[in-house]
């Protein structure tokens, strides 16, 4: 009886190319995939406390609001449109500054956006959009420079947060601090964060009642007072620009624009993991089914075992299934150093996943299969050696 290892069975010239055909599917699975999350981070918004962003209150309006039964919090900000000094050059971006840090979590760079805090060393600190930090290069506890008003202020990330795209450039949040106050001519508020325990209320209030007063030019800056009455007149009249930012309206016309997008890209997404895994399945499928029909047999006069039989269709679905795991991580190394998703993404976790549970699955049911083939043609084999020898033995 042979004691050596069968190696009739091994992995072939049709798995490579599947294999190949596999990566190439994984390739295009992964692009599809950061095209749904490209699409799916403009309702990042939707993941934060912010049901309303109002434009311009003042500090009273501030108070009064705060005290609205239906009102659970409001972060007024300061907004300047900012040039941000880098070593390599400037990059625009929109900076809101808030009055402390706890007011963070209310704005729309909540904590379930964050992807990277830091030290909390002290400073001025100042929290990012990835888009911003992509696009300027930098990371958590890197600082940069950025002038308010004209006076150059130096900054420490200290969090980078999902964006939600809404403006080209990305998001800045710094907290207030004794430098920025100084630096900052004018104290008038841009604008303010509303998070909402009523969204309806709170939307006919900020629709009907609300009037922005932060913004109200002095009567210092008018030569009569025919000229600054007309001002206020004019201003009152033309208030529609000033229409409060509604959460749920955005969301509701996002998904109307990119609803066909998101699902389209999900659905070739299935469909192109599916048939890679379908292809490597139907190519084990053949590849086990035509050697255990048709080689069992020749196995068995060779003096093969059935330890041995097993043990190569063993050595055959691990070999296949460390090449694909390879592939796998191959894939997922490379769209992470080419910035489409994270190593441990849900595609990536997933397809490893199916790989090790598709290999198991039909490695398990071949080797079942050639166990009841091997069976049935040792029997036979047994029987026709038997009658061979009683046949012999009646010659003679």
């Amino acid at each position: 009886m042979k004691k050596y290892e069968n190696t009739n069975f091994r992995v072939s010239a049709p798995e490579i190319i599947g294999i190949i055909v596999f990566a190439c599917l994984l390739a295009a699975t992964v692009f599809f995939y950061k095209s749904y999350s490209d699409v799916k981070d403009l309702f990042n918004i939707e993941k934060t406390e912010v049901d309303f962003i109002i434009q311009a209150p003042s500090m009273e309006q501030v108070v009064e609001i705060n005290n609205l039964p239906h009102i659970d919090k409001i972060v007024p900000y300061y907004y300047r449109s900012v040039d941000v000094s880098l070593g390599k050059g400037k990059v625009s971006s929109h900076l809101f500054i808030v009055e402390s840090a706890e007011d963070i979590p209310y704005t729309t760079l909540s904590d379930s956006l964050l992807l990277k805090k830091g030290s909390g060393n002290g400073g001025n600190a100042i929290y990012v959009t990835d888009d911003f930090a992509k696009s300027a290069g930098i990371k958590v506890g890197d600082t940069i420079k950025i002038s308010i008003d004209g006076t150059e202020v130096t900054f420490r990330i200290e969090g980078v947060y999902k964006s939600d795209h809404r403006h080209v450039g990305g998001t800045l949040i710094a907290v207030k601090t004794a430098d920025i106050e100084n630096a900052m001519k004018s104290a008038r508020y841009g604008g303010a964060f509303i998070t909402s325990n009523n969204p309806s209320e709170s939307g006919s209030y900020f629709a009907n009642e609300y009037k922005p007063q932060g913004d109200i030019r002095s009567r210092d800056e008018f030569e009569t007072d025919d000229a600054y009455q007309t001002y206020l007149e004019t201003r009152d009249q033309s208030d529609t620009t000033k229409e409060a930012f509604v959460t749920a309206d955005y969301a509701k016309e996002l998904s109307r624009r990119n609803s066909g997008k998101l699902l389209r890209n999900m659905i070739l997404v299935i469909v192109l993991a599916v048939v890679a895994y379908i292809i490597l399945a139907l190519i084990m499928l053949v590849r086990t089914n035509n050697y255990t029909n048709t080689n069992v047999l020749r196995d068995i006069k060779d003096n093969f075992t059935i330890d041995q039989e097993t043990r190569m269709y063993k050595k055959y679905f691990t070999t296949l299934c460390l090449l694909m795991l390879i592939i796998n991580i191959a894939v997922a190394a490379v769209s992470y150093f080419i910035g489409w998703m994270e190593i441990a993404s849900v595609v990536n976790i997933a397809e490893i996943c199916a790989t090790v549970v598709v290999t198991l699955i039909l490695g398990s049911g071949a080797t079942k299969k050639l166990k009841e083939r091997f069976l049935i043609e040792n029997k036979k084999y047994e029987e026709e050696k038997r009658k061979a020898q009683e046949a012999a033995g009646q010659k003679q």
